[in-house]
Parts: structure tokens; C-alpha cells; sequence
């Protein structure tokens, strides 16, 4: 019940937010790579959040990790499965390398033991990581423009549904986010 309450809630603060983004004429391509984006990964964020708040760094760390092994594996996998996947070459050259360098980036700042610290990723590694998605999305918005491709999956809605939309979302998240870790732990004790 966690996950859907989790996952509907995302959908809906994703379905707001890129409404008033076309509201506001925000380009699809802006709203692509930051509202849908990382609307997609919300949910895992609030688990991370709750999981922190209560101290399981392990659940923390389990999630996002086994969250980006599954989308790695899984998703394209069973995607290719179904239709081969033909790969541009910026995804080739810029889009790969950039998934493997952060993965590279977190390895190192988790095993600070090589450089006689401890393994403890703190604050300070945090505002790393977060620089490299800003570097991220700034590249890709430098190289691709702001074009505006056709997408008929984002809808307009009035400013009160819209805004609607954003809470019920957000009150989904909070909700879903909790749910998910408290039974996690409930599982666990078990």
C-alpha cells in the first residue's frame, strides 16, 4: 500500500508541476530533465529521507543502490528483451560515462578508509554529489538547447488543479515514504 500511495503520489506532483511548467511556458526539454526527471526519483527520496530521519542508513543506501541496479538491469534489459534499443552516440559518449563516473565518484567518497578517513558518506560529500547532477543537467542543457519537441504526455491544467495535483502528490510522498520504511523496519525485526 506504501508503494502505490509512494508512486501515485509522484505521479500526480509530476502531473501538476509540469502543468504549471506549461503554464508558465517553461520548455519540455527544461521540464524534462528537472520536473519529470527527478520526479521519477522522489520516491526513492523520500524512502532515503524517512529511512535517514529514523537511522537506517542501511535501508538508505540498500534502496538507492538496489534502485539503480534494477533500472540498470531489469529496465533495459527486459526493454531490450521486448525491442532492441538503439543508442545514440551522446549516449554512448556523454550520457553512459556520466552514470559510470558518478557511480566512481559515490564509490570513492563511501570508502574514505583509502585515504585513512572512514567510511562515512557526511555532509560535505553530499554537496559533491549534488554539484555533479547540477554539472549534469547544465551540460546537457548547454549542448541540447532548450528545443521544444513535441510531447503530447505533458498536459495542461488549470492553476487549481494543477495545484491540487502538487499536494495531493506531496501528501502521497510524505505518506508512501513513511509506510514503505516503517513496514521495511517492521520486516525486518521479524
Amino acid at each position: 500500500f506504501g508503494f502505490a500511495i509512494l508512486i501515485g503520489g509522484a505521479h500526480a506532483l509530476v502531473t501538476g508541476a509540469s502543468s504549471i511548467g506549461l503554464k508558465l511556458k517553461v520548455p519540455q526539454m527544461v521540464m524534462g530533465l528537472t520536473v519529470v526527471a527527478l520526479g521519477t526519483s522522489l520516491p526513492e527520496l523520500m524512502v532515503n529521507i524517512f529511512a535517514s530521519v529514523q537511522g537506517s542508513m542501511n535501508l538508505a543506501i540498500g534502496n538507492i543502490l538496489g534502485s539503480n541496479i534494477t533500472n540498470t538491469l531489469l529496465v533495459v534489459g527486459a526493454s531490450a528483451l521486448i525491442v532492441p534499443i538503439s543508442l545514440g552516440r551522446k549516449t554512448l559518449t556523454k550520457d553512459i560515462p556520466f552514470s559510470l563516473l558518478a557511480l566512481l565518484v559515490l564509490f570513492m567518497l563511501a570508502n574514505d578508509w583509502i585515504f585513512g578517513g572512514e567510511n562515512v558518506i557526511n555532509r560535505g560529500d553530499g554537496v559533491i554529489l549534488i554539484l555533479l547532477l547540477i554539472v549534469f543537467l547544465v551540460s546537457i542543457l548547454s549542448k541540447n538547447g532548450v528545443a521544444d519537441p513535441v510531447n503530447e504526455h505533458l498536459k495542461e491544467f488549470s492553476v487549481g488543479r494543477s495545484v491540487a495535483y502538487i499536494t495531493v502528490g506531496s501528501i502521497g510522498l510524505y505518506f508512501g515514504g513513511k509506510w514503505i520504511v516503517d513496514g521495511a523496519l517492521d520486516i525486518a525485526r521479524l
